[in-house]
């Protein structure tokens, strides 16, 4: 039964997964309307970044940590750097704060790889998300 793209719904499949659609060509990167949801999150927060290395370290006795960053459309992306420019030296120094903790960037969607996003921009597409677990399951694999 395939889910038909043509309106936005969320469909929930068979074996749990959950997705939201949005129709072709729709522009879910409305500034004003993410300038208005996003107000505060992307203020920077030393509360915020305090609490993340006090979660991470406690996670990390327990076992090891993979901190992952996202594909995201080249819009979104542009975005966040504009925001936290040191996003991923910042994430760099976390991880290398611990022994057990990695982190990886798989924030640019380069076409090789060919990544889709039900809403155009951070929400991975069923089979999107789907090669991109298993391509965190394998760096997983391979860095235990």
């Amino acid at each position: 039964n395939e889910f038909s793209r043509s309106r936005i719904g969320r469909k929930i499949f068979q074996d749990g997964y959950s997705a939201t659609f949005f129709p072709k060509g729709i522009n879910t990167f409305n500034t004003i309307q993410r300038e208005k949801l996003l107000k505060y999150d992307f203020l920077y927060s030393a509360e915020r970044e305090d609490y993340l290395l006090k979660t991470v370290e406690y996670l990390s006795q327990l076992g090891p940590i993979y901190l992952v960053r996202i594909p995201v459309s080249d819009e979104m992306l542009d975005e966040e750097n504009a925001n936290y420019p040191n996003f991923n030296s910042k994430m760099a120094q976390l991880a290398n704060k611990f022994k057990n903790v990695h982190y990886i960037d798989y924030s640019i969607n380069n076409d090789s790889i060919g990544y889709q996003f039900s809403d155009g921009h951070h929400h991975l597409e069923g089979k999107s998300a789907i090669k991109f677990t298993r391509r965190i399951a394998q760096y997983i694999k391979l860095n235990p």
